[in-house]
């Protein structure tokens, strides 16, 4: 009986081969899959730091290899394995595209103001939109106020700052900018129950540029807090500003959701799906309940102490990056979701549901 020394996972295992006929490499490969469940073209077999060549199976297994000293066998990917995560990944790919055309007609264009409502409060924001009336084109002061009260930066700072605004409206348009002493671009009145804002140029014939309007309601937010313009306002308004900029996740949305899809592929490509199974499904539990229960707090926090948690889940790194592209955020004991985008929410949802279907 011939016998060869075989290294897997830190072990050494002696196999025995046939008796008195020449042994060969696809003899050996059979004993391997029967012993350590390794399919013949998922073996990857080493000796003396090389390679050994078992291309040619019919090949007697010592012209491949030295009979006398241990071999190391290293599990690769199967053929079968493989075919399975390129059609995994073949059916992500297509979903991707598919929410992708469907992300541009229906977020960015339609449901704009939809979805910021969604995303950050129902309380927090200004509630009523007054354009003024006597202009032919109140549609389009109305088009502009709305987009500054859906500005997913402008509604995520008065999130944070629990600010309430009764009425964003249009101000008359009075005096000429930077010629007439008395010539205001904004107010706010009462701090929050109501702000206006100058909308229209000097002539009456246009619109005063976007950008330099949201800096005015900058300035109008910041006396929700502070009456004078002293150092504090100032000094507020800037912060203000930098927040709204740094809180817009609009513009990492694109670089989240490759986030969300590349930890997804580690997943696939580092691990068989019977192992990542568990973590998967309970991923897609916790977005799940998120999604049909928005206003519930405890969906939003998961305890790193959790064992369902912590066993299934956060032993996989890529499963982590998953929920900080989501925009949980990692504390000392929990993650918690700070950054709410229900856009990001349904295509980490899809993503997983792509794993699941796969798997079963």
């Amino acid at each position: 009986m011939t016998t060869i020394d075989v290294q897997f996972k830190g072990e050494t295992h002696s196999i025995a081969l046939t008796k008195d006929t020449i042994v060969t490499v696809a003899e050996l490969q059979v004993q391997i899959e029967s012993r350590f469940n390794v399919q013949p073209d998922a073996q990857r077999l080493f000796q003396k730091r090389r390679r050994v060549d078992c291309s040619d199976v019919t090949l007697p297994l010592a012209d491949v290899c030295d009979c006398t000293s241990s071999l190391l066998l290293m599990a690769g990917a199967s053929a079968a394995q493989i075919e399975d995560m390129k059609v995994t990944q073949d059916a992500m790919k297509k979903e991707m595209k598919i929410r992708e055309s469907r992300r541009v007609v229906n977020i960015e264009k339609k449901n704009q103001a939809f979805v910021a409502q969604e995303a950050v409060s129902t309380t927090y924001r200004f509630h009523v939109i007054e354009p003024l009336k006597q202009f032919a084109d109140a549609d389009k002061a109305r088009e502009i106020l709305e987009k500054l009260a859906n500005d997913r930066g402008i509604l995520a700072v008065m999130a944070k700052y629990k600010w309430s605004v009764g009425v964003l409206a249009e101000m008359p348009p009075d005096g000429k900018v930077g010629v007439d002493p008395v010539c205001v671009l904004g107010l706010n009145q009462n701090k929050g129950q109501k702000i206006l804002l100058r909308l229209r140029t000097d002539d009456f014939l246009g619109f005063r540029k976007f950008l330099s309007i949201k800096k005015v309601i900058f300035h109008e937010l910041s006396h929700n807090v502070h009456s004078e313009h002293d150092s504090k306002f100032y000094q507020l308004m800037r912060l203000i500003e930098k927040e709204c900029n740094e809180l817009d996740w609009t513009s990492s949305h694109g670089d989240r959701e490759r986030r969300i899809h590349d930890a997804v592929r580690h997943l696939q490509v580092h691990y068989n799906a019977d192992t990542i199974a568990k973590a998967v499904s309970l991923l897609h539990k916790i977005i799940s309940n998120i999604i049909t229960h928005p206003a519930d707090a405890k969906f939003r926090s998961i305890k790193k102490a959790n064992r369902l948690f912590e066993g299934q889940v956060a032993r996989f790194p890529e499963c982590l990056e998953f929920l900080l592209a989501l925009g949980f955020e990692d504390q000392s004991d929990k993650f918690v979701l700070v950054r709410e985008d229900p856009a990001l929410l349904w295509i980490g949802r899809s993503t997983l549901e792509v794993l699941l279907s796969a798997a079963a």
